[in-house]
């Protein structure tokens, strides 16, 4: 009998404690987000923990890609410098998938956008990540000389 008195005491506190943890990501952070900040960028912004760093392959790239945060290697959240930045969406190929690109200009700063680009099955991610990226953001002040 002490054995199940035990579990009944242990059992709610590990549902409790499994519901505070639930809305945290490894980071720490309460909405699973991080911070992504890129060289030469002016501007920080957030996504989803689980979009990663990943280095800019110019090989692959139409335009001035300038950092990205990716799920893998074709379902991106990337930040562009262009001169032309009017909403956009474009379908096209990409590493031999079909994916689709929206362009979205970065409010506060001219010149720059993300282009966020998604397959069809990774599309609520990519969108929802990009819908984070555009409200979150913020000035960065430039790095000293």
């Amino acid at each position: 009998m002490g054995r199940r008195r035990g579990l009944a005491v242990c059992l709610p506190v590990a549902v409790a404690l499994a519901v505070v943890l639930s809305g945290c990501s490894a980071d720490g952070t309460a909405d699973g987000n991080v911070t992504a900040r890129h060289d030469g960028v002016p501007f920080e912004y957030e996504v989803p923990a689980a979009f990663t760093a990943e280095s800019v392959d110019q090989l692959n790239t139409r335009g001035d890609v300038r950092g990205l945060r990716a799920l893998d290697k074709v379902n991106v959240v990337a930040v562009r410098r262009l001169a032309r930045t009017t909403p956009a969406v474009r379908r096209q190929r990409v590493l031999g998938q079909d994916v689709t690109s929206e362009i979205v200009p970065v409010r506060g700063f001219r010149g720059w956008v993300f282009e966020c680009q998604y397959t069809r099955d990774r599309r609520s991610d990519v969108q929802d990540a990009c819908r984070i990226a555009a409200g979150s953001v913020t000035a960065v002040a430039p790095a000293a000389a």
